[in-house]
């Protein structure tokens, strides 16, 4: 036997020393068993997120995220750039954030979530001055506590300003802002009121067309209209009739009369 091949056959670098003739073959079978890669199009990685909205000024939100499909190892991040192997994210603030998960392979998913940042502000929204039916001569005082106390106010998506009342408003609902010194806001709605009185306006128009013989009244068609309770558990159906027209029978109303119970019947069917 050759002795220096025997000896190469001992040595750790053995490729070195075969003969031409094997090394094709052996770089052939090295090559085939490390250049593997992924198809990521084929990897079906499903991902959700579940959130807890965010206190405000305090950052209290997290987000949880679940995964199926995919490799092994999955992490989670985000910012699709910090991945870790948790799949929880704390102490976050309100905002929008992309989720992504990523395997071994380093195939990907993403999903959206939001957070909310969530005030302790709380307010109330008080009419002040009718608005009338149609008109814009409402005022409306918003009431706010919670937060640092600083409150600066805004109406439909207006102008913020430090007085908490708002004047030459339109009756019906409108968006009321309110926020702190922290930033941190609340959004809702405040209602003003047209005015309309049952007893002054509403009432002599159930009378006069509704509550009539043989129509809404005792012992005719129900319910009867002469009684106010009655009248005030169907106002949402006398304003829709007579919004159509299909009420009062045999009548037309004005204008006017069908605004006018539209006005009451949204101001709350008070007994006023």
């Amino acid at each position: 036997m050759n002795t220096n091949f025997t000896k190469c056959l001992s040595n750790v670098d053995i490729w070195f020393c075969m003969p031409l003739a094997f090394i094709p073959l052996f770089f052939i079978s090295s090559c085939s068993s490390d250049d593997t890669s992924v198809d990521c199009s084929m990897v079906n990685i499903s991902v959700s997120a579940s959130a807890i909205n965010s206190g405000c000024p305090d950052p209290t939100g997290s987000i949880t995220i679940t995964a199926s499909g995919g490799g092994a190892n999955l992490e989670y991040s985000i910012d699709g750039q910090s991945f870790q192997s948790s799949n929880t994210f704390e102490n976050l603030n309100g905002g929008d954030y992309t989720v992504t998960v990523r395997d071994a392979d380093g195939c990907s998913a993403n999903a959206e979530v939001m957070l909310e940042s969530v005030s302790d502000i709380t307010f109330t929204a008080v009419t002040g001055t009718a608005a009338g039916c149609g008109g814009n001569d409402g005022t409306l005082s918003i009431i706010a506590s919670g937060g640092d106390g600083n409150f600066q106010f805004s109406i439909d998506d207006g102008s913020f300003q430090d007085s908490n009342q708002f004047d030459n408003l339109a009756n019906g609902l409108h968006t009321v802002t309110i926020r702190d010194g922290s930033d941190c806001e609340v959004t809702g709605e405040g209602y003003v009121a047209s005015g309309i009185s049952y007893s002054a306006q509403v009432s002599t128009i159930v009378s006069t067309y509704c509550a009539v013989s043989g129509c809404h009244v005792a012992g005719a068609q129900q319910p009867n209209l002469s009684v106010f309770a009655n009248v005030q558990s169907a106002a949402s159906e006398i304003r829709s009739r007579t919004q159509s027209g299909s009420m009062p029978r045999g009548s037309t109303l004005t204008d006017e009369q069908i605004a006018a119970i539209a006005c009451w019947v949204d101001d709350g069917a008070l007994n006023n």
